[in-house]
């Protein structure tokens, strides 16, 4: 018998998206799947919409509401009411292919606790497909390649075990889940089809928050939480690939110090040991890490801040390290 999947859909004034990804669910060929959608906070017509699909749809979709504001709540929420062993997640604008659980579910084993999968962004400039890391600590820390909220399946328990999602961050709460289940040595199994679509194109905004500069700082302080995690629990593993994660960790206070330079040599200086650690590392061109042991992370990048204001556009490409 096949095993239920909850598929929990958070929204928040999704009117103009909602049916899209809903659609996307009831044409799914697999066929033991309950939907949750999660009405927070909405003040457009997303409360009477998911009224409508509920009623349309009484055998498959459940309605609730979630007052606590974020989409890490909402999920929370739905987390709570699901009925399923394997859960699901989906923003209310974007989409999954027919096959996308299926194909998941039909590879996981006894001892799978959650599957990585690969998901395309939708831009209006052209796609980008992202594909998972077979490496997912690596992927965690580059480029997102260890799966997203839409394109990950999660065992109910595993989620549980953890936590669930974590209410207090307003961004980077993909990550900040998937190293919780990293750290906590839950198996995982990797499937790099491409069947989950992020959509750029949403007429109203995420449940999620938008700010940059805290953003970029949460990212950079999670690297190092990744990196401070992999040096006292898998130090075999830290020594082999420590340039990549120091690497990982420089990038992330690169692109913070261009919103908030004060925040991001405070942070530098934590975590390097103000230029005490710095790596060797394919993601940044030698020449940085030259400068920072001349004139140190804050003077280096108000300097490469200060060019790029004035320099031609193929100068500022190579300053982008």
């Amino acid at each position: 018998m096949a095993v239920l999947v909850s598929v929990i859909i958070p929204a928040k004034n999704a009117a103009a998206t909602l049916s899209r990804a809903v659609n996307s669910i009831l044409a799914q060929d697999y066929p033991e799947l309950e939907v949750l959608l999660v009405n927070n906070n909405s003040t457009d017509d997303t409360p009477q919409l998911i009224a409508r699909l509920a009623e349309e749809h009484p055998a498959r979709i459940r309605a609730t509401d979630c007052t606590t504001p974020g989409a890490s709540a909402a999920r929370n929420r739905g987390l709570r009411l699901a009925r399923g062993t394997w859960i699901q997640f989906l923003d209310a604008d974007d989409t999954l292919a027919p096959e996308k659980i299926s194909r998941q579910v039909n590879g996981i084993t006894p001892e799978t606790q959650w599957v990585i999968g690969g998901y395309r962004h939708l831009l209006p400039e052209g796609n980008i497909d992202n594909v998972p890391h077979q490496d997912p600590w690596k992927g965690l820390v580059h480029e997102f390649r260890v799966g997203c909220t839409i394109s990950n399946l999660y065992r109910k328990t595993a989620l549980e075990a953890i936590g669930g999602w974590d209410e207090t961050l307003p961004d980077n709460t993909d990550p900040d889940l998937h190293f919780r289940l990293l750290a906590a040595g839950l198996p995982y199994r990797i499937e790099p089809t491409i069947d989950s679509f992020y959509h750029h194109d949403a007429t109203g905004p995420r449940v999620s928050t938008r700010d940059a500069a805290g953003g970029n700082w949460r990212r950079a302080e999670l690297y190092g939480k990744v990196t401070a995690f992999l040096r006292q629990h898998r130090p075999e593993y830290w020594v082999e690939n420590a340039d990549w994660f120091r690497g990982a960790q420089l990038a992330a206070l690169r692109k913070l110090s261009t919103h908030d330079l004060t925040a991001a040599d405070e942070l530098y200086r934590k975590q390097f040991e103000n230029g005490k650690l710095l790596p060797r590392t394919r993601h940044l061109n030698p020449g940085y890490t030259r400068l920072y042991g001349l004139l140190g992370f804050r003077n280096t990048e108000a300097l490469r801040k200060w060019l790029a204001g004035w320099l031609p556009t193929k100068w500022k490409k190579r300053l982008k390290g």
